[in-house]
């Protein structure tokens, strides 16, 4: 909250001059400019609207937004936004608004001016011209009172009760029956929602006792895994699950009517959160366009120990992430890669008409749209980089992802390619030539050629594993640093969601550019994370209340319901849960095939 204090300056048409000085409270997100009580800051002149605008904080600025069809005027111009900040009051209605030098007990200071209008205009607006009161006419209040009782009575209840008789002797569906029979639809209780429809002929599911509120035991009986928000033992705030399932899901609705969506009911405690539970990692906020931290991807930083941390993009400190994969974006999309996949382009252009490589290429989301399928070898590299060592036999490939495999192959291959070479020599299956030790020709001559075999392994070996194949997009080790004295090659570990906390639908961004939002033809290194930073988002996506962009509530990027903590119809409990900050992320999922 915002301490204001709002200076109200009243002109009188006979030239008096009222001042009077206010302190409200200022709520994060949007704040009403209004007639109506509902209004934060109340504009009391009858002329006002019930609602003209709303102002908000953003970072530095204060914004007027309007609501409605009457505009703003700044400088006598029409606006739809204006910035308090700026100096120049801003006309709402009858009144003008301007920004106030600061003062030292408060965070703003506002003033509100208006010109009051006489007597006989307020008369006019009040009672409009030619309008005659109801104690002028022939009817007094009383008999319309009990007309109005009657027309009730016959409408909610006599004939409701007639449908309802008519209805119950009737064979058929409803569109079949008598008209009468659809005049009980006074007596139903609204829509309900699409999750809840089969139940549409099953009213006992939920109401159990007619004209009782729906218990959670009916709730849970199908909810059975639906999970806490939190575990209410590690926090001093109130758990809402105490309120019951039907204090914040209200049925009858409509098809989303189930689901709340105001981002009141999330801001009442993440607003102040880190103040009221100094033991979350959690940050405040309130509203994603004016109140809503910096995103915290989680980063893989010891893929040997999983270890992931998440870290605010853009700070100084950010890690980088540390999967062992060895990938430059900028050589596979872009102006770089000109020379870099020449052979593929060229293929490309040969088969598909194209001469370059696109995201989707490598990328794409799985069933839902909600994360991405995994990047293979097999699907999405091996036309590039194909896992061929020897130029006598071409088209034959190591299998990839089994490095103790690519061993045994490489010495069962040029093992055997010796023994052939060996057995091709006439001059060497003559057994009888000996030399004075008493050592055979051919002996020697195989254990020499086995020899330089086996040397040659070693040497190819280090070409695969090194720079040559396996060492290209992998992190290898030297058979000299590692207990089995055998190359081995770092798992792959990559984060399988960056943001685990938050739902992101690609579908719902089909018609975006990848490059709208994740620069990966300036990435030279796989260890920069290419996820965008929240003013990205803003560029679309503001506050609830926003007018100019799409309204953004609370729970279009977050769900309430952490399936990984305790069943609500079961206590919560404490250990096997997830931290203070949250449910942890998903374990990581290697991109390799």
């Amino acid at each position: 909250m915002r301490r204001c204090r709002i200076r109200h300056t009243i002109y009188n048409p006979s030239g008096r001059v009222r001042r009077s000085d206010e302190v409200v409270e200022l709520p994060y997100g949007a704040i009403g400019i209004g007639r109506g009580a509902d209004n934060v800051i109340q504009l009391k002149d009858i002329r006002a609207r019930e609602t003209e605008a709303f102002l908000s904080f953003r970072d530095d600025d204060i914004v007027v937004e309007t609501q409605g069809e009457a505009p703003l005027k700044v400088h006598g111009v029409e606006t739809d936004r204006a910035l308090l900040s700026d100096g120049a009051p801003v006309e709402i209605g009858p009144y003008t608004l301007k920004m106030l030098p600061p003062e030292p007990d408060v965070d703003v200071t506002l003033g509100l001016e208006v010109t009051t209008i006489g007597s006989e205009e307020l008369l006019g607006r009040l009672i409009p011209a030619g309008k005659m009161t109801l104690d002028k006419t022939l009817f007094s209040k009383r008999r319309i009172s009990w007309a109005f009782f009657l027309v009730c009575l016959v409408v909610a209840l006599v004939l409701p009760v007639g449908a309802y008789l008519v209805a119950k002797g009737h064979q058929g569906d409803r569109n079949s029956m008598p008209r009468l029979a659809s005049l009980d639809n006074v007596w139903i209780t609204g829509e309900l929602s699409a999750s809840h429809k089969f139940l549409a002929d099953n009213c006992e599911a939920c109401h159990p006792v007619a004209f009782q509120p729906t218990a959670d035991e009916d709730c849970t009986a199908c909810h059975a895994s639906t999970g806490h928000h939190f575990t209410p033992a590690d926090f001093t705030i109130a758990d809402a699950a105490e309120s019951g399932c039907v204090g914040c899901h209200a049925e009858h609705q409509g098809a989303d009517g189930v689901v709340p969506r105001q981002q009141a009911l999330c801001a009442d405690c993440h607003a102040t959160l880190a103040a009221d539970e100094p033991k979350t990692t959690l940050l405040d906020a309130a509203d994603f366009g004016t109140f809503h931290p910096e995103f915290r991807p989680s980063v893989v930083v010891d893929p040997a120990a999983g270890t992931i941390e998440r870290a605010t993009l853009g700070a100084p400190d950010f890690p980088q992430e540390r999967s062992n994969l060895k990938f430059p974006h900028n050589l596979h999309i872009g102006p770089d890669t000109k020379r870099t996949v020449t052979d593929f382009v060229a293929r490309l252009e040969q088969y598909e008409g194209r001469n370059e490589l696109v995201c989707a290429d490598c990328h794409l989301p799985e069933p839902g749209g909600y994360t991405m399928a995994k990047v293979n070898m097999q699907d999405h590299c091996a036309d590039c980089h194909r896992l061929e060592f020897d130029s006598e036999a071409p088209g034959r490939v190591l299998p990839h992802g089994q490095p103790d495999e690519v061993i045994a192959v490489i010495n069962d291959y040029y093992i055997a390619k010796a023994l052939t070479r060996i057995e091709d020599q006439p001059e060497q299956r003559q057994s009888t030539r000996r030399r004075a030790g008493g050592e055979t020709t051919s002996a020697e001559v195989r254990r020499n050629t086995l020899a330089a075999a086996r040397r040659q392994v070693d040497q190819v070996l280090d070409g695969i594993f090194g720079a040559r194949l396996c060492g290209v997009c992998h992190v290898t080790t030297a058979p000299e640093q590692t207990a089995s004295g055998e190359w081995e090659v770092a798992p792959i570990e990559v984060a399988k969601v960056w943001e685990p906390k938050a739902r992101f639908h690609h579908g719902s961004h089909e018609t975006m550019a990848c490059s709208d939002c994740h620069d990966a033809t300036a990435s030279k290194a796989s260890s920069d994370v290419l996820m965008p930073k929240i003013e990205i988002c803003r560029d679309c996506h503001l506050g609830e209340q926003a007018a100019s962009s799409i309204p953004s509530p609370c729970v279009m990027c977050h769900i309430y319901h952490d399936d990984d903590l305790a069943p609500l119809g079961k206590p919560a409990q404490t250990a096997g849960t997830a931290p203070m900050d949250g449910p942890a992320p998903p374990p990581n999922d290697g991109a390799g095939g």
